[in-house]
């Protein structure tokens, strides 16, 4: 008998006392968003009458990604000010010189022109990155990455997180380069803020080989039955597990 398989084990560890008891690193699906919520309540309310009609409670995609993968919040309040006009940004934070001498260094800064003035910008956003410093620092096996992305589905939108792949053995920084994009005015970041996704990824995609082509008869014939499972039901959501279980005998048994 085959024995259980060992998960694979990433530590996020804090350099600083307390952070991670405060704000550890989230799985995503601790990240509730109210609109969700409410979401979900209307969609309650109008099925009934809901002959059909698309509606994003039923998007299986989306609410993977809020299963899957790991949050990245903000372990201080931090006040971020930009005046439009002017390069730069300031901020305030609650006890003045307290979190640099904790962090052994400014836990926010101003990413320097070389590495912020040749990335496209979208309107209304300011030129420099805000980088958010963390004492948090990733210990992952040989192999594993993470993959960093923007919090998917958000309920702010004065800021977001770059994009970029981190391999551990380079660097364990958990470091996050917010695109700012309120250009006047005042902006408070809470403690606990989600600030950045977080998906780990694992060696053997370079191995991986794609091809486009016509579907065959068996594709064909798993596609037209795929088309009726969803079809002949007010709430065809509840046959997922029905067309997973279709596509597990068509192509991997």
């Amino acid at each position: 008998m085959l024995g259980k398989k060992k998960p694979i084990k990433i530590e996020f560890v804090s350099e600083i006392k307390g952070v991670a008891e405060m704000f550890p690193v989230l799985k995503a699906s601790q990240y509730k968003r109210k609109w969700v919520a409410s979401a979900m309540a209307d969609y309650k309310k109008t099925r009934k009458d809901n002959d059909r009609q698309s509606y994003f409670v039923r998007c299986p995609g989306a609410f993977a990604l809020f299963r899957q993968g790991y949050i990245l919040t903000a372990w201080y309040d931090v006040s971020i000010i930009t005046k439009k006009g002017e390069e730069g940004f300031a901020w305030k934070f609650p006890i003045k010189d307290k979190l640099d001498n904790d962090l052994g260094g400014s836990p926010i800064e101003a990413q320097p022109d070389s590495i912020a003035k040749w990335i496209p910008k979208r309107p209304n956003q300011i030129s420099s990155f805000v980088k958010i410093n963390s004492p948090l620092h990733v210990i992952a096996p040989k192999g594993v990455k993470l993959l960093f992305l923007p919090v998917p589905y958000p309920e702010q939108f004065d800021f977001e997180s770059s994009m970029g792949i981190l391999d551990p053995s380079e660097s364990t920084e958990l470091n996050v380069q917010l695109h700012w994009y309120k250009e006047d005015g005042e902006v408070i970041i809470k403690a606990g803020t989600p600030l950045m996704y977080i998906l780990p990824l694992y060696d053997g995609a370079e191995d991986i080989e794609v091809n486009t082509r016509d579907a065959n008869e068996k594709e064909l014939e798993f596609l037209k039955t795929v088309d009726y499972f969803h079809s002949f039901s007010f709430e065809p959501y509840k046959y997922r597990n029905k067309i997973k279980k279709l596509y597990e005998k068509y192509f991997l048994d």
